[in-house]
Parts: C-alpha cells; sequence; structure tokens
C-alpha cells in the first residue's frame, strides 16, 4: 500500500503582488481555546442556563435568591440581598484560587453601592465570622477600588485593595484572580500597579464558593454583576502563573464571544 505526504510541493510559484493582507486584528486561532484544565472547575457563562455547567468536570452552579438572567456574553445577577450563584466547592483557608470576567455595573459609580464579585463574604451577625470575598465598593469617581475582605475565627479582617482606574462601568469587561497560598494572598486586575499581596491569615468559612452575592445580606451589598467566566483552583497561583491565566483568558473571550478586557 502507497504511502502518501500530507505536504505537496506545487510544481509552479504561486505569485503574491497585488494581493491583499490580513490585518493582526482580524486574525484568530484555528481551534477555540481550552479552558483551564488545571482547574477544579472552569464557568464559560452565558447563552442559558446550560452555560452553568463547568466544562471540566459538570459541576453545577445552583441559583440563590432571585433568578439570573442570560445573554450571549454572560449572566446578569440580579440587584438584591443574598443574589448569586452557589458552588459546590469548599471555601478553604489556604491554598485556594478563584478567578473571574466580570463587568463593574453601573451602580458602582454611586458611593456606598458595593457589589460582591465572589467569595462567601458573610455579616458576622448570625454567621461564623470567617471567609472572604472580592468585591468593589461605589465611588462617583471613574477610579474603582477591587478590595479583597478576609477574615479569621474571631471576627478579625483585612481589606486588600487594588486601585483601576480608567474603566466604563456597565461597558468594560475586567479579569480579577484572588489567590492564597503559602506566602499569603495577592489579588491580581491586569492593568497599572497588577499586583497587591500580603500575608493575612484567613479561617475558611462554613459556606460554599459563590458567583456574586450569595451570603451578604447588608443595604450597601445590594447591586449584581454580569459575569463572562469563572473559575476555581484547589491551589495558590504563583504571579506568573496569574498573568498566564489572563493572556490565555483574554485569548478565549476574544474568540468565542468577540470581547476585550481591560488591560489587555
Amino acid at each position: 500500500m502507497p504511502t502518501y505526504s500530507p505536504l505537496l510541493k506545487l510544481p509552479f510559484a504561486v505569485g503574491g503582488a497585488g494581493l491583499g493582507t490580513i490585518a493582526a486584528a482580524d486574525m484568530r486561532p484555528m481551534f477555540a481555546p481550552p479552558p483551564e484544565v488545571d482547574a477544579v472547575a472552569h464557568w464559560d457563562l452565558g447563552g442559558g442556563a446550560s452555560s452553568l455547567i463547568d466544562l471540566l468536570s459538570g459541576r453545577p452552579l445552583a441559583p440563590v435568591g432571585a433568578a439570573p438572567t442570560f445573554d450571549a456574553a454572560g449572566v446578569m445577577i440580579t440587584s438584591g440581598g443574598v443574589n448569586g450563584l452557589l458552588t459546590n466547592i469548599a471555601d478553604k483557608a489556604a491554598n485556594q484560587t478563584i478567578a473571574c470576567v466580570a463587568q463593574v455595573p453601573t451602580s458602582a459609580d454611586v458611593t456606598s453601592q458595593s457589589t460582591m464579585f465572589f467569595g462567601t463574604l458573610q455579616q458576622t451577625a448570625g454567621g461564623d465570622g470567617k471567609g472572604g470575598g472580592v468585591y468593589v465598593s461605589g465611588t462617583a469617581s471613574a477610579t474603582k477600588t477591587v478590595i479583597s475582605n478576609d477574615r479569621t475565627s474571631g471576627g478579625a479582617s483585612q481589606n486588600l485593595n487594588r486601585t483601576v482606574a480608567g474603566l466604563t462601568t456597565g461597558v468594560t469587561w475586567v479579569f480579577m484572580l484572588y489567590s492564597r497560598g503559602a506566602a499569603g494572598r495577592f489579588v491580581y486586575v491586569p492593568g497599572t500597579s497588577d499586583f497587591v499581596s500580603d500575608a493575612l491569615a484567613k479561617d475558611g468559612s462554613t459556606r460554599m464558593i459563590g458567583l456574586g452575592n450569595t451570603a451578604y445580606n447588608d443595604a450597601t451589598f445590594m447591586y449584581g454583576a454580569k459575569f463572562s467566566e469563572f473559575i476555581v483552583w484547589d491551589r495558590g497561583l504563583s504571579q506568573a502563573e496569574a498573568q498566564a491565566v489572563f493572556a490565555r483568558t483574554k485569548e478565549r473571550l476574544a474568540y468565542r464571544k468577540g470581547l476585550t478586557l481591560f488591560g489587555a
């Protein structure tokens, strides 16, 4: 049986004079970039309720409170107390990383209107006082502050802030990543001064990790955001790994949904 080569040499030259070129902005990978295969779960959100099943092992995101709404770009958490999407992944004191791609809502342009992105943050009254979360605090300024608040069992807490300037609320898509490993925690939002970090201790809560506000019922935390991706790892990532995740995420979202991320 003859063996054929998949590569053929043409017996003549093909001239390129007068032919146009493809602009770099119009070039796309031949295949869709894959999910983060080393993660515990990776949700590509949008289009409908089927996107609440993660791409790696079929883990569900269960609606809590008011039902979310979907469009082609993502899922919108309904504003109000304790509305969100709940994973079946337990909160941990260490060795955990969470990332999402979200739009900061227009409510963040109003002082004292905060939006929870992810985590287990709960009011101490009536709760265990543990856990943490990543949220944005409202301000009339164009500069927003992405905040990680982690708590210990004694109720002690400390914010780790990342200042983000130049985004347009309700329009700009922002990648944000929170990681806690042996050396402490860091928050990564691409842009200027990408990383902020410290070594504050944290106690794992009794709750499962949520997207949106699944546990914090407070008058200032009543505002929902839109999310396009949500990823959880069962380990702390290095800063170099976080940057690599962002690079892959911006390729995925450009390919699948035509989205451009802040800081790209």
